[in-house]
C-alpha cells in the first residue's frame, strides 16, 4: 500500500515551513538589531537563497542586506557583503539574464536581481548596464522600461562627469513624469563628491530643481555612501533656508531629518546630531527627530555586535586566505 505521505510531499511541506519561518525572521529586523539573534543566523539562512526561485524571499533578504549596507556605508564590511551578495545572486542572475520577456513575476524577479547585482558590483551585470547607457547616450537606443532605473543609475555611478551632464540634460528635457523621477534619483548615484555637492547646491535654486523635488534629491544623495556626510553638512548649513522653504508646519522637514540621519551608526555622529538640534526649531519634524535618534542608538548597538563578525564569517565561509586582497572591488 503506498504511503499517504510521499517523500516529495514531505519535502515540500518542510521547504514551505522553512520558507515561512525564514520570511517571518527577516521581517523582524528589530530582533536581529537588538542583539537577541546572533548575526551568523541571518547570514547562514540567506545562503538558502541559492536554491530559491520565488520573489518574496529574495526581496525581503535583499532588503535586509541593503539595511546593513546603509548602516555601515563607510566601512570595509560593505565590500564583504557585496562579495557575499555576488555569490548568492550569481545562479539567479545567470538564469534570468537581461532578457526583456517572461511573466509578470519573472520580470519582477529579474529587475530585483539585476538591480542588486549591479549594486554589488558584479562585473558582468555592471558591464551590461553600462553598455545600455552608452548606447542610449550615443544613439538614443531604446532602454526597456524594466531596465531603466538599473541603466540610468549605473551610468551615473560608474560614469564620468560628462555622463552626469548627459543624465541632467535628460532630466530637464523629458516630459514624462516617471522618466523625470528616475533621472532625478539616478543623478544622486555619482561617486564623485564634487558632483554630489553641486547637485545638492542646485536644490537652493528653484529654477534648476523644483521645490517639490528637493526632498527627493536630499534623500537620494544621503542614501549614497559617497554623499552621506555631504548631505548632513549641507542640511546643517542650510537648515534655516529649508525651514523657511517648507515652513514649520510641513511634514517635509521630518522626511528630510529621517532620510539624512536615520542610518547613522556611530557615537560621533550621534553627538553631532544631538548638539546641532538642541534648542533648534524643527517644526513638525520633532517626532521624526526623536525616532531617528532612537534608530541611531539601535544602529550603534547593532554595529558593535555585527561589524567584525560579518568579516570573520565571510572569511570562514568562502575560505579566503587573504580576505582584504580577495574582495577588492
Amino acid at each position: 500500500m503506498p504511503s499517504p505521505f510521499p517523500c516529495k510531499s514531505i519535502f515540500t511541506f518542510f521547504l514551505l515551513t522553512f520558507k515561512y519561518q525564514f520570511l517571518n525572521f527577516l521581517h523582524s529586523f528589530k530582533t536581529i538589531s537588538s542583539g537577541l539573534v546572533h548575526i551568523n543566523v541571518p547570514l547562514d539562512m540567506c545562503m538558502y537563497l541559492l536554491k530559491e526561485q520565488d520573489y518574496v524571499p529574495w526581496a525581503m533578504a535583499l532588503q535586509l542586506m541593503d539595511k546593513w549596507k546603509d548602516i555601515l556605508p563607510e566601512t570595509s564590511v560593505v565590500t564583504h557583503l557585496n562579495y557575499y551578495l555576488r555569490h548568492i545572486l550569481s545562479p539567479m542572475y545567470n538564469k534570468l539574464g537581461w532578457s526583456n520577456e517572461g511573466s509578470h513575476n519573472e520580470r519582477l524577479m529579474r529587475g530585483l536581481i539585476l538591480t542588486n547585482a549591479v549594486n554589488a558590483k558584479m562585473p558582468e551585470a555592471k558591464g551590461e548596464a553600462l553598455k545600455y547607457f552608452k548606447a542610449l547616450k550615443k544613439s538614443k537606443k531604446f532602454v526597456p522600461p524594466d531596465f531603466r532605473w538599473i541603466v540610468y543609475s549605473a551610468g551615473v555611478r560608474y560614469g564620468s562627469p560628462e555622463d552626469w551632464n548627459f543624465a541632467f540634460k535628460m532630466y530637464n528635457s523629458t516630459q514624462v513624469a516617471s522618466e523625470r523621477s528616475l533621472w532625478l534619483k539616478a543623478l544622486a548615484s555619482s561617486n564623485d563628491p564634487y558632483i554630489l555637492q553641486q547637485y545638492l547646491d542646485m536644490t537652493l535654486d528653484k529654477t534648476r530643481i523644483r521645490t517639490q523635488d528637493v526632498r527627493t534629491v536630499i534623500a537620494s544623495v544621503a542614501s549614497n555612501p559617497s554623499g552621506t556626510q555631504l548631505t548632513w553638512r549641507f542640511v546643517q548649513m542650510h537648515w534655516e533656508e529649508l525651514l523657511e522653504k517648507y515652513g514649520e508646519g510641513s511634514f517635509a522637514m521630518g522626511s528630510i531629518i529621517e532620510s539624512v540621519i536615520g542610518h547613522f551608526s556611530n557615537e560621533f555622529d550621534y553627538e553631532q546630531v544631538k548638539d546641532f538640534f538642541t534648542g533648534r526649531k524643527v517644526g513638525t519634524g520633532k517626532r521624526a527627530l526623536e525616532q531617528s535618534m532612537e534608530k541611531i542608538l539601535i544602529n550603534i548597538h547593532w554595529r558593535k555586535n555585527a561589524e567584525d563578525y560579518i568579516k570573520f564569517w565571510t572569511f570562514g565561509k568562502f575560505g579566503l586566505m587573504y580576505p582584504d586582497a580577495a574582495v577588492i572591488e
